[in-house]
């Protein structure tokens, strides 16, 4: 199993403490280049949403911000290594074949956000139980 902050600790701004309302939920086997990709389109969709804790297999494990993702596509743009290049799980070009899915506590304002899905909905990281899916 590859370290998750060896793996996405370049997304991390180490400036910003973790504990956002908002967490993206993914999986350790996540390459690196996907979450990037995926958190950079939902700061495109959001653009109120300046920030999200980065919770892998459950746990955070730090805070994502809008600036730190841009400034490591500016880089990409520059012509220097992406995100998740060296974890060889990265495929040239552009994936296709994952959306983020939105999940909203009903009882407070903690929401997730999953690259995948299991059987069942995540739960709220306050304790309130199941997350409702926001479409």
């Amino acid at each position: 199993m590859v370290d998750p902050l060896r793996r996405y600790g370049s997304l991390l701004d180490k400036d910003v403490p973790a504990g956002d309302p908002v967490r993206v939920a993914v999986t350790s086997e996540a390459a690196g280049g996907v979450v990037a990709e995926r958190l950079l389109d939902l700061f495109r969709a959001e653009p109120g949403l300046d920030r999200v804790a980065l919770a892998v297999d459950g746990q955070v494990i730090g805070t994502v911000t809008r600036d730190r993702l841009l400034d490591l596509a500016a880089r990409v743009e520059e012509g220097t290594r992406s995100a998740g290049d060296g974890d060889g799980a990265t495929l040239p070009g552009r994936s296709t074949g994952y959306v983020l899915l939105r999940f909203r506590c009903a009882s407070c304002p903690a929401e997730v956000r999953l690259l995948f899905l299991d059987d069942s909905p995540p739960r709220c990281p306050e304790g309130h139980g199941s997350m409702e899916r926001v479409r």
